[in-house]
């Protein structure tokens, strides 16, 4: 079993409060909480943010909120290889971290606890140190036809704390259907969560 990290930010530039936006009836965030919930293969859920008010209104003692988010890595500009590296150092000191651990970004409200269990079952099978959900690239310029698409992320711990990426090249792809691959970043990606999740229901 892995342990699942979810990091979250409270002063987002573009849509503004996203993470705890309400979309259709929950919070944004409570789509990645509870599909991890519902995950027979994680063992613990952590949560890394600045946000109190996450941690407030999150009832669920299954959550657990080590640490507190610095202000300096909570900015717009702050990677979130460096945030997550500054965590999993921090948890890998105390022993508080799985051999390998999964990020789950709570933008991406589609992503579902089958699509979870699919991916983990997938790496341990594999024996593999990273893996990562893709999507086709439409940008021309870019070198690669295809890029992460923010859902879901494995990587071995020792390996992470030593190299620092969370997709390195030899990251093994996974594709996901479309529908549930929608990283949620403006307006325009709120209003389409919300359509999918309404036809959904």
């Amino acid at each position: 079993m892995l342990d699942a990290i979810i990091l979250a930010r409270k002063n987002s530039k573009r849509l503004k409060n996203k993470n705890i936006k309400k979309l259709n009836k929950k919070r944004m965030i409570d789509y990645t909480f509870e599909a991890a919930l519902k995950s027979n293969k994680i063992s613990r859920i952590y949560c890394f943010t600045d946000d109190e008010r996450i941690k407030k209104f999150t009832k669920n003692k299954k959550i657990l909120f080590p640490l507190k988010r610095p202000k300096y890595l909570s900015q717009d500009n702050t990677k979130s290889s460096k945030t997550l590296l500054y965590f999993v150092k921090n948890l890998y000191k105390k022993k508080f971290i799985s051999k390998n651990f999964i990020l789950l970004q709570p933008t991406s409200p589609l992503r579902s606890t089958k699509n979870i269990n699919s991916a983990i079952k997938l790496f341990e099978k594999k024996k593999i140190k990273y893996l990562a959900s893709f999507k086709k690239n439409n940008l021309k310029r870019k070198s690669s036809s295809f890029a992460p698409d923010g859902s879901i992320y494995i990587c071995n711990t020792k390996d992470f704390l030593k190299n620092k990426k969370i997709v390195p090249k030899q990251a093994f792809p996974i594709f996901l259907n479309k529908k549930f691959t929608l990283d949620v970043d403006t307006m325009e990606d709120f209003k389409k969560a919300k359509k999918i999740l309404n036809v959904n229901n």
